[in-house]
Formats: structure tokens, C-alpha cells, sequence
């Protein structure tokens, strides 16, 4: 599909580009505040782009990993109806939503122009977000673990880390100027929210995709990683820095939940190990396979066993988790041929390579 530059794919009328990416800079300021018109603004900005892809007869269409996308939602699906249930089903369309992201965002975001803009669009929403979640904290001192305008310091703090991850990506690429600065600031608000939520996973996802992305651009700043961590430790009041310690405590109650947890996965799994019990219908069987013996048995009954692969594995079973994970085994390796074929450019660099 064309550029703006090539006309048909830069009108504001219905189909045309400029229409999908403006709905998808929506998706993502609405992702850090309500979910609901998240998915409304992608669903949009999905039939917009069907549109447009209609007219130019799906010549120009890009799908790169459209078959282990479509193995995955189809096995949902088929997961849902061999659960006997409606919901199930609808569930399984549901989770292939985020990559529908991936799918119209390939097509009308590639250029490095508007992959730049969309990494402002996510740290200046992380930013806001932030700002959101802290705001009652200082000015009330209601509560310990923020979760901004969203349902749930889980959904919050997965929101804000993939937002810091962009913004540490965003500092190490850019050029230096102005630009680094409001960066830096916005991800530090970013930072400080995340400690507040007491997520240790996406504190340890925040570290993961520091590494990453330093390994990709500048690895003599690896050593600094460490130093940045501990220097947050010292910083942090002292119920997140008992928050931190429980990491790598074995006693530490929670953590043994999660063990708790993935056992009962485990037996849920053995009944139904093909196809699963059906997308989100743990919270429907898990009474029934919970240890009695168990010291948490008096606990609510998760919706969530905490564990992607675990959750996916009983939900979906063995097919449903293999199509998981060759998809993002094929996206992780797309991902690194691109970065081999750019090399380290900074953004000007990349201008002058996105026809490559």
C-alpha cells in the first residue's frame, strides 16, 4: 500500500493510511488508560486498513508471519469449541488481537519516520500514565501499588515496562539534543511508577529488555545495568525495596503460590493435553485440581497461573502453546535479520536504508 507520498495511500478518506495510523497512535495512548477503547480503536483501524487493502487488490500486502499467526488463533478457537463453550471461543478471536497490531502496523508503519513517532506516541502515553498513577500516591497517600486509570497493577505495569523498554531503546539510538532529555525524563517518571506497582516480573522484564537492547547498540554500556539497579534499590522506599528482596526469597509466600499454581496447571494439562480446556476457562476448573492439602486452598482461584507458557500450555494444550511459540520464534528471528541488514545506523541512517 503507498506512502502518503504516493497519494491514495496519504487521504483522509475512508481506507487511506493516514485514517489507520492515526487510529493506531490511539491504540496506543488508549492502552495506558482504557482497554476497552484500545480495542475499539483497533478494530477500527483493522477494517480502515481492510479498506485500503481491498482497493489496492491485496497486491502490496505484507504477512510475513501470517500462518503461525492464523495456527494460533485457529487452535484457540478450536480449543473454545471443544470446551463446549461460547465464550471460550470468542476469547480465542479476542487474544489474536495484539497481532493484528503486528499485521496493520507492518503495512502502514514501516518507514522509519512513523516507527519514530509511535515510540514518542508510547513514551509520551507511559509518560502520562506515570504521572497518573503516582498523582493520588503524592498528593493522598492512598495505597502502595499504583495502577494508574487501568483495572489492575498487573495490567498497568505491563503497559509501563513495554513503555520503558521503548524509552531506554529511545536514549540509546537518538542522537543526543533535546530530544534525549524529555526522553529521559518521561522514562524516569515511567521507572518510578513501575517500583510502585511491586510487579517483580516487569521489573525483571524492564532488565531483560535493557539487555537486549544494549546488546544490539552499545554493549560497552552493559556494565552499567547493574550500577543503575542497585543505585534504584538504595533509592526506593523501604516496602519496595522489601518487595525487591522477596525476588530471590525462597520462603516469600507469594512466590511459593506461583509454584502452587503451576502445579495445579500441571495436573489441569495431563487430562487435556492436545487441545486444552479452552482460552480463560481456568478460573472455571482450577477448584477441581488444586491440591486440598494445599496451604493455599482458602486463596482466591487465579484467572491467570502466572506463567505464560503454563497458561497457554492448559488453556490451549501442547498444539495451541507450539503455534505460540514458533510465532514469536519466527518474530524474534525476523526481527534479528533486520537489525543484521540495518546495522547500527543512527535514524538518519535508517532513512537512508528503509528502502533496503
Amino acid at each position: 500500500m503507498g506512502s502518503d507520498e504516493d497519494g491514495a495511500g496519504g487521504r483522509l478518506g475512508l481506507g487511506g493510511e493516514s485514517i489507520t495510523r492515526g487510529l493506531l497512535f490511539a491504540v496506543v495512548l488508549f492502552s495506558f488508560f482504557s482497554i476497552a477503547l484500545m480495542q475499539i480503536s483497533l478494530g477500527l483501524a483493522f477494517l480502515n486498513w481492510i479498506v485500503g487493502a481491498k482497493r489496492a487488490r491485496w497486491s502490496t500486502v505484507r504477512a510475513p508471519l501470517a500462518r503461525p499467526m492464523a495456527a494460533y488463533v485457529v487452535l484457540s478457537v478450536v480449543s473454545g469449541a471443544l470446551a463446549m463453550a461460547g465464550p471460550s471461543v470468542k476469547d480465542g478471536l479476542t487474544d489474536g488481537m495484539p497481532m493484528l497490531v503486528y499485521l496493520v502496523t507492518l503495512n502502514v508503519m514501516a518507514q522509519p519516520r512513523y516507527l519514530r513517532r509511535s515510540m514518542d506516541f508510547v513514551i509520551a502515553g507511559g509518560a502520562l500514565a506515570a504521572l497518573y498513577g503516582l498523582a493520588p500516591m503524592v498528593l493522598e497517600r492512598t495505597g502502595l501499588r499504583i495502577q494508574g486509570s487501568l483495572s489492575h497493577y498487573y495490567t498497568f505495569s505491563g503497559v509501563v515496562m513495554v513503555a520503558v523498554v521503548v524509552g531506554i531503546a529511545r536514549l540509546v539510538f537518538s542522537n543526543g539534543g533535546r530530544e534525549r532529555v524529555l526522553v529521559a525524563a518521561g522514562t524516569t517518571c515511567m521507572v518510578v511508577a513501575l517500583l510502585f506497582t511491586q510487579t517483580r516480573s516487569a521489573w525483571l522484564a524492564v532488565l531483560v529488555g535493557a539487555l537486549v537492547v544494549l546488546l544490539a547498540r552499545e554493549r560497552r554500556l552493559l556494565p552499567l545495568l547493574p550500577v543503575l539497579a542497585v543505585i534504584a534499590y538504595f533509592l526506593a522506599p523501604a516496602h519496595v525495596q522489601d518487595r525487591i528482596r522477596s525476588t530471590v526469597d525462597t520462603t516469600d509466600a507469594t512466590a511459593n503460590e506461583r509454584v502452587a499454581m503451576w502445579e495445579t496447571g500441571w495436573r489441569i494439562f495431563q487430562d487435556e493435553p492436545v487441545f486444552g480446556i479452552g482460552p480463560r476457562r481456568v478460573p472455571f476448573v482450577y477448584g477441581d485440581y488444586r491440591d486440598p492439602d494445599s496451604p493455599y486452598t482458602d486463596t482466591p482461584i487465579p484467572g491467570h497461573l502466572h506463567n505464560n507458557i503454563v497458561n497457554i500450555g492448559v488453556e490451549r494444550g501442547v498444539t495451541g502453546l507450539l503455534a505460540w511459540l514458533v510465532f514469536w520464534l519466527a518474530w524474534f528471528a525476523r526481527t534479528a535479520g533486520i537489525h543484521r541488514l540495518l546495522g547500527r545506523g543512527s535514524d538518519q541512517d535508517l532513512d537512508s536504508r528503509a528502502a533496503v
